[in-house]
């Protein structure tokens, strides 16, 4: 082995045989650390001297693990351990004087604990923060709190003297709570401006808010109100408005945004592989499909590593010069560009592994925005999901899949397609191939269908995955040389290598991944690294 062991097994076995070479060494070879030796000064004053701690321990009669613990974790001086110095006993007497002026005496705060009826936790906590014994096992009244909180609040506003016993008192008076007016005073603020008795110029928590429906004018306290009114998320609404520069009318669903009425509302636009021809169809909200692709584009680069979307692993792998794109139609609402997302995957095929869509397409509907369900039209989902009483994940779901009357239960649901019933169709030498399923496709070809599988999430084409086509960029078979009995052998790939040594390929190729060198991987038996076969 060179360059020391390769693996996590080997590199145990090496510390077990490592110890085992140690613990076997004679007397006269094997080095050890010499013992501590311990001093010990006696009641009297005499000085103790041991050779270490274990004969302290056997002289004294005391246990080693207790005594090392004591020094070592809990801190105790040597004397204090080993029992010399007497330790202060744990349980105090407990003297408690009765209401009817009697005195009771508990040999322990336990033995008062189950006396009284008070925990013993509870009693010894409060006797540790000053409480007297007669407040901690409640035969008084507890004492009162004494906090930054509890002081006096003294104010002068406009010439009158306000006064309140805490600051808590002085919030609950001026409509707050205490831990707001806390927190301003934390930020910088006057205790008059956290109180709200000083204009503190900042613009203001709460901003009325009118919208017009239909002809009525509406005044709101806030957007908050106003979005509760309508039955919108407060984040979506003001999403809406600061982020997005809607009006009110629109951000409350009360007028429609322009795009709901027109044919820009959004695109299905396509792209294409040129060299495999795998497609993917996709939908946006972009002003053109060019300014989608730079998304795509972006998704590839940032965040890479770990994505599961096979166009964006087909991008990664590939290159952007390898793909074109295509406006190839538009809808004038949401669910319009939803129902036209499913209709161009399932006409063009692109679902894979066919193509790069790893859904049949539509994103469903938005929780901001309305849905018709049996004829009435709700103006949210989540509106839909409270009066039809229908969990709104399920419902979110379910319209991914059918239409709001199956999402909602007024039609039976859409029965599951199983994702191994996919018709696979693919061109090669000119000789158009069908087949019903991965697993049919598999079968007729001699490959594994996991392999296929994993292939096919790996962005690798259906000819490919197939090994119908060598995969560019890598060889499908890599020759494996080693050197046995002083001559060179060569194998045409890893998998004759494996088979000629009695292996599986996949055990081969699992040492490999674990850092075991080739020679190594090949010559070691299968069964716990060969232990099993050489006992056989």
């Amino acid at each position: 082995m060179n360059g020391g062991p390769t693996s996590v097994g080997e590199s145990q076995l090496v510390a077990h045989a490592t110890y085992f070479s140690v613990t076997l060494l004679t007397k006269d070879t094997c080095i050890m650390a010499a013992p501590k030796s311990i001093s010990l000064t006696g009641p009297d004053g005499a000085l103790q001297t041991f050779s270490s701690l274990a004969q302290a321990c056997t002289a004294l009669g005391q246990p080693y693990k207790q005594v090392h613990k004591r020094l070592h974790y809990l801190g105790w001086p040597p004397e204090k351990a080993l029992g010399i110095q007497p330790t202060v006993p744990r349980n105090k007497p407990v003297t408690i004087a009765i209401p009817n002026g009697r005195v009771r005496h508990f040999a322990s705060e336990r033995e008062a604990s189950r006396a009284l009826g008070v925990p013993y936790l509870v009693a010894y906590r409060r006797l540790r923060r000053g409480w007297t014994p007669e407040q901690a096992f409640e035969i008084v009244a507890a004492p009162r709190r004494e906090s930054p909180a509890a002081k006096e609040v003294v104010l002068t506003v406009g010439g009158e003297t306000l006064r309140w016993r805490s600051l808590a008192q002085a919030a609950i008076a001026n409509g707050l709570i205490r831990s707001s007016v806390k927190d301003r005073i934390r930020r910088g603020w006057t205790l008059p401006q956290a109180l709200g008795l000083e204009n503190s110029g900042r613009p203001p928590h709460k901003i009325a808010t009118t919208v017009t429906d239909n002809g009525v004018t509406r005044t709101f306290e806030s957007i908050t109100e106003a979005a509760n009114a309508y039955r919108f998320s407060v984040d979506l609404v003001n999403a809406r408005l600061h982020t997005l520069k809607w009006t009110v009318e629109e951000a409350l669903g009360i007028v429609l945004r322009p795009g709901y009425n027109d044919l820009c509302y959004g695109l299905i636009y396509i792209i294409t592989h040129t060299e495999s021809g795998r497609q993917y169809v996709g939908q946006t909200k972009e002003a053109t499909v060019g300014d989608r692709w730079e998304l795509h584009i972006l998704e590839a680069y940032k965040n890479s590593k770990k994505t599961v979307r096979p166009i964006i692993k087909a991008i990664q792998t590939y290159g952007p010069n390898a793909f074109t794109y295509t406006r190839l139609d538009n809808a004038h609402s949401h669910a319009e560009l939803n129902e036209k997302e499913v209709f161009w995957i399932e006409r063009l095929k692109t679902l894979m592994p066919n193509g790069f869509n790893a859904t049949r397409g539509g994103q469903g509907l938005e929780s901001g925005r309305s849905v018709e369900v049996g004829g009435v039209r709700y103006k949210t989902l989540t509106a839909a999901s409270e009066q039809l009483r229908v969990p709104l994940s399920s419902a979110s779901r379910w319209l991914k899949k059918g239409t709001p009357e199956q999402a909602f239960g007024l039609e039976p649901k859409p029965k599951r397609k199983s994702s191994r019933g996919h018709v696979v169709e693919f061109t090669h030498e000119g000789k158009k191939d069908r087949y019903a399923s991965l697993r049919a496709a598999a079968d007729a070809h001699g490959v594994s269908e996991s392999n296929l599988q994993r292939r096919l999430k790996d962005s690798w084409s259906i000819q490919e995955a197939l090994e119908l086509v060598e995969r560019p960029g890598a060889k499908q078979k890599k020759p494996v040389r080693i050197r046995l009995d002083g001559e060179m052998v060569t194998y045409v790939s890893r998998g004759a290598a494996a088979r000629s040594h009695g292996l599986s390929v996949q055990t081969f190729l699992i040492r490999i991944r674990r850092g075991w060198s080739t020679r190594r991987a090949l010559l070691t038996p299968a069964g716990k690294q060969g232990r099993r076969m050489k006992q056989k």
